[in-house]
């Protein structure tokens, strides 16, 4: 299993995190047990997580094989008033047969992201959403279609060319031109 971040969070923003699962064939049920960092909020889960701790930061889901998704994706709810570019850690372990004594895998992929008034979908956090970025986010969203997540900014700041973050209205305001700032 993988796990899929995006490289920065903005404070009192939301994080879509995506971890996609490998079935194998002789698996009677899985538990994915996933660690986000203290004081976030899972707000969303897709499917519905079988239990979840805020306080702690970790959440779990049981799976039959039968019925497994191939991706389970959350929202969580970042604090505000957090340093820029502090590092926050995700980590999380596939249990697979727990029944039978159980294997654990580590979950994969991306463990970390960094804090910045950056939108979840600008990768290298230069204030612009190219057209490669715009494509995975808009993969990104149809793997995550049971979560809320807003196409419309993205496009409204695909179309603009640049953005910046509100940090009063909690918004990515799309800028047309680099040199007006408001």
């Amino acid at each position: 299993s993988t796990r899929v971040l995006p490289s920065f969070a903005v404070p009192d923003g939301t994080l879509p995190v995506r971890v996609r699962l490998q079935a194998s064939g002789e698996m009677k049920g899985v538990i994915l047990r996933e660690h986000f960092p203290r004081g976030w909020k899972l707000i969303q889960a897709s499917p519905p997580p079988s239990s979840l701790d805020n306080v702690e930061g970790m959440v779990r889901w049981i799976l039959k094989t039968d019925e497994s998704p191939v991706v389970i994706s959350y929202l969580v709810q970042v604090p505000e008033g957090l340093e820029p570019s502090k590092r926050f850690d995700f980590s999380g372990e596939l249990i697979v047969n727990p029944r039978g004594g159980g294997v654990t895998h580590p979950v994969a992929g991306d463990n970390n992201v960094h804090i910045g008034p950056f939108h979840w979908a600008d990768d290298n956090g230069d204030l612009v959403i190219d057209d490669g970025e715009t494509l995975a986010a808009s993969e990104s969203i149809d793997e995550m279609e049971q979560l809320h997540l807003s196409w419309e900014t993205i496009e409204k700041i695909w179309d603009a060319g640049r953005y910046r973050w509100d940090a009063e209205v909690k918004k990515f305001i799309p800028l047309r031109n680099p040199e007006v700032e408001e």
